[in-house]
């Protein structure tokens, strides 16, 4: 594994909704590891005593991935591809995972600054550095669910739309895996698709010139028609039926078996309890991105990955047997957290046009609130190994939580990457944060 991995993948965002606006993803099912931590130490005890307050870890519980149950039975290993269908924020309700190892504002936690910051807060700090219960590091998603609204919501669904009418999307595979509850041994590799340009099997696909490129658009919403976006999107919506074949940039994919499959970066993960674990929140130099409309890198340090795994049969229904009645999986619930530095993270979302117009950047009243609602939201270092420094480093970063599901694919042929906005748009100067 390198240390040095870079992990580019794809999604499309409205950077509008970096300010307003709320997505609804409720990550559930799944066994989070619960470090307790002294239950004895009582901060209320010690308000009415007047008794200094006690050392040690206090009482904080730190929402940690599921450990590997180890001694796993090994298995026949096989590689399951599959493709990211849909992206949400995990703002309603707001989750993630303890990033610093503390829980934030908690006095009752006495394990390092008694529950304080783990770098220097911004002046103009938001209320969303504080740590939700367990430690939970999720400033993006607090404030955006604090100023909840229609806009954001709106704005993802242009994005999962664009992968529904197979414009790009996340292509994964997990290798190596015996297709049972516990392995703890796995590969993980991804690519960033730029769409599906290959034609269905079974046929029946719909062309550009056509006004059958309907795909469902929600329970509330008219199917939308894909046609709309025959600048930059392929002709083949997907079916997320295991009959997909999404394309991949150039030189990014091996061909073991006659299959091919995403190249680099191999991530090293495990299997507990059907859930897939990526696990680098204490790691340097280790980092997932997000490429947003298929150009743009956004960053997420020392990355933390779950997703439930459902075992599918040959007709893509759930089964409770391992293989070979198991001959595909699909990922639900699914958590991809870690630490996006507030510049990146600007700069990706910058140049992105607001309603199909100007660079979001260029835009003199919403720009300006997005660039203090995420800069004043900043709390934690980009680097793991600045926690806690002496003297504190200003935080850098803001913690950030994404949800996802996934359904079997393959790869097809090789394509180039479509660029949807324009990189240069933004100039340098409006994707720092101020001083405050």
């Amino acid at each position: 594994m390198s240390r040095a991995a870079r992990l580019f993948v794809v999604a499309s965002l409205s950077a509008s909704a970096l300010v307003v606006g709320a997505c609804s993803l409720l990550i559930k099912d799944y066994p989070l590891n619960v470090e307790e931590n002294d239950a004895s130490i009582d901060a209320s005890t010690d308000a009415t005593t007047g008794d200094a307050p006690p050392t040690g870890p206090g009482v904080c519980q730190n929402v940690l991935p599921p450990s590997p149950n180890g001694a796993a039975p090994v298995g026949d290993k096989v590689t399951y591809i599959l493709a990211l269908n849909s992206f949400t924020l995990a703002a309603d309700p707001v989750r993630g995972f303890d990033l610093d190892g503390i829980c934030s504002c908690d006095k009752r936690d006495h394990s390092k600054r008694d529950g304080g910051s783990a770098c220097q807060l911004p002046n103009k700090a938001a209320p969303t550095q504080c740590d939700l219960d367990g430690g939970v590091d999720n400033s993006l998603g607090q404030q955006i669910a604090r100023v909840s609204s229609n806009t954001f919501t709106q704005s993802l669904e242009q994005g999962n739309l664009r992968i529904r009418c197979g414009g790009g999307t996340v292509v994964l595979a997990i290798n190596g895996y015996n297709g049972l509850a516990d392995d703890d041994d796995i590969i993980l590799t991804m690519l960033s698709s730029p769409g599906l340009f290959d034609p269905h099997d079974a046929g029946g696909d719909p062309t550009m010139d056509t006004a059958a490129l309907y795909v469902d658009a929600g329970p509330d919403a008219a199917p939308f028609n894909c046609g709309q976006w025959n600048q930059d999107a392929s002709p083949y919506p997907a079916r997320f039926d295991g009959t997909d074949y999404w394309s991949s940039p150039p030189n990014t994919t091996i061909t073991p078996g006659g299959r091919k499959v995403p190249a680099a970066p191999t991530l090293n993960g495990y299997v507990s309890n059907y859930t897939v674990v990526l696990d680098f929140s204490r790691v340097s130099n280790m980092a997932v991105a997000l490429t947003i409309s298929n150009q743009i890198p956004l960053t997420f340090n020392s990355p933390v990955m779950t997703a439930k795994i459902v075992p599918l049969d040959s007709q893509n229904n759930p089964t409770d047997a391992g293989p070979p009645t198991m001959t595909s999986l699909r990922l639900e619930n699914g958590l991809l957290s870690g630490r996006c530095d507030t510049h990146e993270m600007l700069s990706a979302f910058g140049p992105i046009p607001v309603g199909f117009g100007q660079p979001a950047c260029n835009d003199p009243v919403q720009w300006p609130l997005a660039v203090a609602g995420i800069c004043s939201a900043a709390d934690l270092p980009d680097d793991p190994s600045n926690d806690f420094a002496v003297p504190p480093n200003p935080c850098s970063a803001i913690s950030v939580a994404f949800g996802f599901t996934a359904f079997p694919v393959e790869i097809g042929q090789d394509h180039d990457p479509i660029a949807l906005v324009d990189a240069s748009a933004c100039p340098d100067s409006s994707t720092f944060c101020p001083t405050f």
